[in-house]
């Protein structure tokens, strides 16, 4: 990885608790390929024409991933030391960490929707919709977690750097 070359941007990953490595790359790598495996079944419409099953064990092992990914951050970096309050970007840091418990919450509630809806096969369309509705407003905000990451990261190296002066 490229933080890994440059020791700048490494001094930087450790501030704001962005792990770096193979293992890394590869988690990441995953909950992409889920989110996009997800919403691509959305798309084609599986969940709602008697194929639920594929996106409910996505889900599954999207919340799994959640755990794994949202380990790694915590454990890595600042983030685990307590001097992370003398960064200047220890407030956003401190709010998207606060977020993994909100969002490994919400994962596993849009699970137990998703489980409850294909259990019952006389699950109505409205209903349907809204489960299918819920997944797709929980895929946005992961998504939007993970891009405020990247821009704590990129800002943290901008300013590390000096660029951001």
């Amino acid at each position: 990885m490229i933080a890994d070359q440059i020791p700048a941007l490494s001094r930087i990953v450790a501030v704001v608790g962005v792990p770096t490595g193979p293992q890394f790359e590869e988690d990441s790598e995953r909950l992409r390929s889920l989110l996009h495996g997800i919403t691509t079944s959305l798309d084609n419409g599986s969940f709602s024409s008697g194929h639920p099953r594929q996106v409910l064990d996505l889900l599954q092992e999207l919340s799994h991933q959640i755990a794994v990914h949202f380990a790694l951050e915590e454990t890595t970096g600042l983030l685990a030391d307590p001097d992370l309050a003398a960064h200047e970007l220890a407030d956003l840091a401190a709010e998207l960490r606060a977020e993994h418990r909100t969002l490994a919450n919400e994962v596993e509630s849009v699970v137990e929707q998703a489980e409850t809806m294909v259990s019952c096969v006389a699950a109505s369309e409205p209903e349907r919709r809204r489960v299918v509705s819920r997944i797709r407003v929980f895929c946005h905000k992961l998504r939007e977690h993970e891009r405020r990451e990247n821009e704590l990261l990129m800002q943290a190296y901008d300013e590390d750097l000096g660029v951001g002066d």
